[in-house]
């Protein structure tokens, strides 16, 4: 391999890790390096200056930059501080309009720098992208902007950030250089000084203005990132992973127990790496698909990756009451696919295991959020209400995000988004409904993540049942108050079963 051929490869290599490029393959990185050019800026460097008119655009892949206004008498505002990731100067793509804002680095900074001109001479699909990546962008601006005005808070800019003087900085050198590989962004940082503290000792609940965007929640979202495996799971299947123990079918019910091992499973037997002919929805599908030894090792590098990850903060009880209603939840809703006999492609065990898989994603986004929600509380009436005002999204959507990304079926994927409101799907109604259910029928014996107060609908008011009576043409004449009634009573029969123990 030449110095140059490399070279581009850590490139490649290096913008995969950035947010910006998700969805971009090698391909179409390759074509985008090739019409771009990097630039290591040094901090204090004015990028943008105000009121000038240039056709190019930038894309931060690493550092902070400053964005400010002129006010005039020598005096600037700081409008925002923009991350890895982030692009400026996009209005470039509409035509001759002036820079209505400066730009500078705030630290020493590699930037990509791009020439409308040239993206738009490119390949068609490049272009698609690159047009769908600015208008999450610009939308999640504009909400930015909506959210600021319908709060009445005209000031909060100044507020948060004091006009400061910039001194000239010096100008903008090119650089053709090689990258070192990015580091992933950390949550974000703490407010340094005293620590606050609700009564109940859990952090307070973050409020409106410090809430993220849900275009750059989205943004964020690492479809690798370190998930945390149950540990009483974790100990059980150890000897399985050591050679102790070979039984196949106690390995798989094992797995099943947890909704991160069977995730990273079908994670890893849908990617590129094996190029399946047919999608994998099941844990033994898999197993027979790349074998027991691959799945093994799959499994004991997501224990030992999630082994330094804290989940929710070590709130008391809050992980195993999550890790126990995953469980809770899928078997509920394989036990209503058999009673009302559904015949159905996907696993109805692995999609109810799975819902909630979005809290374990947005746990390290806002960890002062799920603390909180073992205590009752006025401001957490309902989960999903509750983290949508104060995370920006619940974690239904973000579980969607997160397996979109990661490359597992469609199927999972609206469950995930739509098990609190199944009249809201478009597609795979019967699983989500079946899955909706569950989480009710859970909810109503205080097997759900947070206070009893944050439970669901009563199972009798679940809206899911009308999908079922409009998608099962057998269900369409069931009394639902009688039916609710049965499967209470056939959960309570098989709760020994039911029950997972940890």
């Amino acid at each position: 391999m030449t110095k140059k051929s490399a070279d581009l490869s850590q490139q490649i290599k290096f913008l995969k890790g950035i947010a910006f490029f998700n969805d971009f393959d090698d391909h179409e990185l390759n074509q985008f390096l090739s019409v771009s050019k990097w630039l290591k800026v040094a901090r204090g460097t004015m990028i943008i200056e105000e009121n000038t008119v240039e056709k190019v655009f930038y894309i931060l892949v690493r550092g902070e930059v400053s964005v400010f206004k002129d006010t005039g008498g020598g005096n600037t505002v700081e409008l925002t501080r923009l991350a890895t990731g982030d692009c400026f100067g996009e209005m470039a793509l509409l035509g001759e309009i002036r820079r209505t804002a400066g730009v500078a680095a705030s630290s020493d900074c590699f930037i990509l720098r791009v020439e409308p001109e040239i993206i738009n001479r490119s390949n068609v699909f490049l272009q698609l992208k690159f047009y769908k990546r600015f208008c999450e962008i610009m939308v999640s601006r504009l909400e930015q902007a909506n959210r600021r005005m319908a709060e009445s808070r005209p000031t909060e800019i100044e507020a948060e950030a004091p006009p400061t003087s910039l001194a000239p900085p010096p100008p903008l050198h090119d650089l053709e250089t090689e990258m070192a590989p990015a580091k992933k962004r950390s949550p974000r940082p703490q407010a340094k000084g005293k620590k606050t503290v609700t009564p109940s000792g859990n952090p307070p609940l973050p409020g409106k203005k410090e809430r993220i965007s849900a275009s750059r929640i989205r943004r964020r979202i690492d479809p690798d990132q370190p998930l945390p495996v149950n540990p009483v799971v974790a100990r059980k299947i150890n000897p399985f992973l050591n050679g102790q123990t070979t039984n196949t079918r106690l390995f798989t019910d094992l797995i099943y127990q947890d909704p991160v091992l069977s995730f990273k499973i079908l994670k890893i037997t849908n990617s590129s790496l094996y190029r399946r002919s047919c999608e994998i929805i099941t844990v033994p599908h898999a197993i027979i698909a790349v074998g027991i030894n691959v799945v093994q090792e799959v499994v004991a590098k997501a224990i030992s990756d999630g082994s330094g990850t804290v989940p929710f903060s070590a709130a008391p009880g809050l992980a195993k009451s999550f890790w126990r209603h995953s469980v809770v939840v899928a078997k509920i809703a394989d036990l209503l696919k058999e009673v009302i006999r559904i015949n159905i492609a996907s696993d109805v065990y692995l999609a109810g295991l799975l819902h909630d898989l979005g809290m374990l994603v947005l746990d390290p986004i806002e960890p002062a959020f799920y603390p909180n929600i073992r205590q009752p509380s006025e401001h957490l009436v309902e989960l999903s209400d509750a983290e949508a005002e104060h995370i920006g999204v619940d974690h239904g959507q973000a579980g969607q995000w997160f397996t979109e990304k990661c490359g597992i079926s469609a199927a999972y994927q609206n469950v995930m988004r739509f098990h609190h409101n199944p009249l809201a799907a478009r597609e795979n109604i019967i699983l989500v409904a079946l899955v909706s259910l569950a989480n009710c029928f859970a909810a109503a014996r205080e097997e759900c993540v947070g206070a009893p107060t944050l439970r669901e609908t009563e199972p009798i008011n679940c809206p899911a049942w009308r999908q079922l009576k409009e998608e099962h043409p057998p269900f369409a004449e069931v009394n639902v108050a009688d039916f609710s009634q049965m499967i209470e009573g056939e959960i309570k029969k098989a709760w020994p079963e039911i029950d997972p123990g940890f």
